[in-house]
């Protein structure tokens, strides 16, 4: 949806992590029917993943009631089952994002496949604001580039930002080499997203979504809308602004490297941060890697006696709870005056990967990326040119495990049917499985919100086929990289998806 007006009011989700197919009048004036796109909407991957949602409003009236009906979401009766809501801002008026005031109702059953979610929200904000409303938290792929640009400064760095909804020339700029952009992108560039939701005509249909009728057009009844460029910029300056205050400063004695790992499947980048304190620096640097870090000069100096602490997260792109935890220990690292933080700096260098699919992240997607694939099902698999991703993290992983310095390896995620925060572990022999589990009680000991009890570490968890795509978790990232390093602590770290405050991620480790 791009610019629609229904009833007067004005829908975009054509912007960064943006979703939704379209939009219908009910019977009252502001009562709506939406869709949410599936994952490759369109594309011949096409995928049954809809759950992720993400749009604008413009041309309301304050003190009116809004009403959305979801059509065509996956069933998520667990997560509303505990009064989950989808959340609301007001930009530029309201920044922070909230879940609604009111109640969820759904209707319809998984059996039926006719599960409908139903929220309303009345507005307070200003009638020349712009309303979004969404799954979950959003955090775009432009949000994180906004955020280590802001490293960038603390540490005196050139900060490098590529505004990515604002520009269609930029979508497909670095294809991995031996594939063209229209086979990983799909055929056609439309402005300002490609190879998404944003690829098929406004007025078709497509698995059970209704075409858009050409009537549902008109005069925004607030005036003139904003562009999705312009609701793009306003999403950026919130981004900035956010990570300007959660990153005040920049503690002394702290070794920071940015680094464009690789490019995914439409030339986005995949972005490695490695930081430590500066205590034990050696003069001699990483070694380079054959197809990887294009552009990106001398690698990170190596450190003497310091292990490594590997994060990675996003590879779906709907479980934003993940990118939470990963801001959330960020800010803590960086924390100047926090013994903890100082100590962890001292003994371990962090290797952090923020977005594992940056493409997915950026077209809405739910789970997959632009070739309907689930990432977490190809670490075995992985080459450059289908899964560059993946890929070059291996390739990382691999290095450092060979140098002796691994020492974990977490991967985040956002969980929709078990609350709280627990891991999933690798069965292992006897005396390494004490360690593990060790370690996760330990973690419970000093964290309120980990569930020690919700953790796994069974085989079974380990080579779990999926019901839909009958692909295993033999393939996951907790255990491909296991399995090609053999490294003992080496988890997935799950969020229950209804939460957001996640920095309580320090006592964690």
């Amino acid at each position: 949806v791009k610019g629609l007006v229904v009833n007067g009011l004005a829908f975009d989700a054509d912007f960064d992590s943006g979703n939704c197919a379209k939009v219908e009048a009910v019977d009252a004036e502001t009562d709506f029917n939406i869709w949410t796109s599936p994952d490759c909407m369109g594309q011949p991957h096409e995928t049954p993943f809809r759950t992720w949602f993400y749009f604008s409003v413009q041309g309301f009236r304050k003190g009116t009631t809004l009403s959305f009906h979801v059509q065509n979401m996956n069933p998520q009766g667990k997560l509303f089952k505990h009064d989950m809501r989808p959340v609301w801002r007001s930009l530029p008026s309201k920044p922070t994002w909230d879940r609604l005031l009111y109640p969820v109702v759904t209707t319809g059953s998984k059996a039926e496949d006719n599960f409908v979610l139903h929220f309303k929200h009345t507005v307070s904000s200003p009638a020349a604001d712009v309303l979004f409303f969404a799954f979950s938290y959003p955090h775009g792929y432009n949000e994180c580039l906004l955020r280590l640009a802001r490293l960038d400064a603390l540490f005196s760095r050139e900060p490098v930002v590529e505004a990515d909804c604002l520009d269609a020339s930029s979508l497909c700029i670095s294809p991995q080499p031996g594939a063209s952009a229209s086979s990983h992108c799909g055929a056609t560039i439309v402005t300002p997203r490609a190879g998404g939701p944003g690829l098929q005509p406004a007025n078709a249909a497509t698995d059970g979504i209704p075409a858009q009728a050409d009537s549902a057009t008109g005069a925004c009844e607030g005036g003139s809308a904003l562009s999705s460029d312009a609701i793009g910029k306003l999403i950026e300056q919130a981004a900035a602004a956010a990570a300007a205050a959660e990153l005040p400063e920049a503690p002394s004695g702290v070794y920071y490297r940015r680094e464009l790992l690789t490019h995914s499947l439409c030339g986005r980048r995949v972005e490695l941060v490695t930081l430590s304190g500066s205590n034990g620096m050696l003069d001699c640097t990483e070694e380079p890697i054959a197809g990887l870090f294009p552009g990106s000069g001398e690698r990170p100096r190596q450190f003497e006696k310091k292990r490594v602490f590997f994060l990675s997260a996003r590879v779906h792109p709907g479980e934003t709870p993940a990118s939470f935890v990963f801001n959330g220990l960020l800010e803590f690292l960086l924390r100047e005056k926090d013994p903890r933080a100082k100590r962890l700096r001292e003994l371990y260098v962090f290797k952090l990967l923020p977005l594992l699919n940056p493409d997915g992240v950026f077209f809405g997607h739910y789970r997959a990326d632009t070739l309907g694939l689930n990432l977490n099902r190809c670490y075995l698999e992985a080459t450059l040119e289908r899964h560059p991703t993946v890929f070059a993290a291996l390739q990382v992983l691999k290095q450092l495990s060979s140098r002796g310095v691994l020492e974990f390896f977490v991967d985040l995620h956002a969980h929709a049917n078990k609350r709280g925060c627990f891991i999933f572990g690798n069965a292992l022999p006897f005396e390494r499985q004490v360690e593990t589990v060790l370690y996760a009680k330990l973690v419970a000991a000093n964290c309120l919100w980990f569930d020690f009890n919700g953790c796994e570490f069974s085989e079974s968890g380990m080579y779990h086929k999926d019901r839909r795509s009958g692909t295993s978790k033999e393939g996951s990232a907790r255990v491909g990289v296991f399995k090609q390093t053999d490294l003992t602590f080496c988890f997935a770290l799950e969020w229950f998806a209804l939460a957001r405050n996640c920095t309580a991620l320090e006592t964690c480790l």
